[in-house]
């Protein structure tokens, strides 16, 4: 049995809070426990650094290219996100007091909307294209660990660590359900069966 090829480890100086895959190009961002940015070209025969750098003043949690891959968000404990693009390697947005807990987690729905969510259980959706807030929910009384969305459907599911998990519409200002109490952290989700 012949092993199978695949890229070389990449090997970081901190520990590695979040990553993600470019949509199109094989690279991949990781972010540092340090506030640091890193994005490698990854591929069979050689790992290429393409750059790196301080965005966050504490731990970036939280890491999500845009659709279209022209953009990187970043989301960090210092309540911030911040927007890289990918050619320039500059930042082009920044919301300093994006929240009033850290960020935990992030998730681009489509070409507008970008979701966060934060430690005190807060889901923020912001418009990409007016560059600020266009709604916010606080269903969760703990930190906000996993968002996935359902795009025919245009609502968001929230796993908490309160053990609940809930449903909003990126169209309304009211939860669409939250759940029971699961007893235990829910730290991922994921929709199957063809969105049900």
């Amino acid at each position: 049995m012949t092993e199978e090829a695949q890229p070389e480890s990449l090997q970081l100086e901190s520990q590695v809070f979040s990553l993600a895959f470019h949509p199109s190009q094989d690279i991949v961002a990781t972010g540092l426990i340090t506030g640091d940015v890193h994005c490698y070209r990854y591929g069979l025969e050689k790992n290429e650094h393409i750059y790196s750098g301080k965005y966050h003043k504490k731990s970036c949690r939280t890491i999500e290219f845009s659709h279209d891959g022209k953009m990187l968000y970043s989301g960090s404990r210092d309540k911030s996100i911040q927007g890289l693009d990918i050619e320039t390697q500059q930042v082009t947005f920044i919301k300093a007091k994006a929240h009033e807990e850290p960020i935990n987690t992030m998730l681009t729905l489509n070409e507008r909307y970008l979701a966060t969510g934060d430690d005190a259980g807060v889901v923020k959706l912001w418009d990409m294209r007016k560059q600020g807030e266009a709604l916010m929910w606080h269903e969760n009384s703990d930190f906000i660990s996993k968002i996935t969305y359902v795009p025919e459907k245009k609502t968001m599911v929230v796993a908490g660590g309160d053990g609940c998990l809930s449903i909003f519409d990126i169209r309304k200002t009211e939860a669409v359900a939250v759940s029971e109490n699961q007893d235990d952290e829910l730290l991922s989700v994921q929709v199957i069966k063809n969105g049900r």
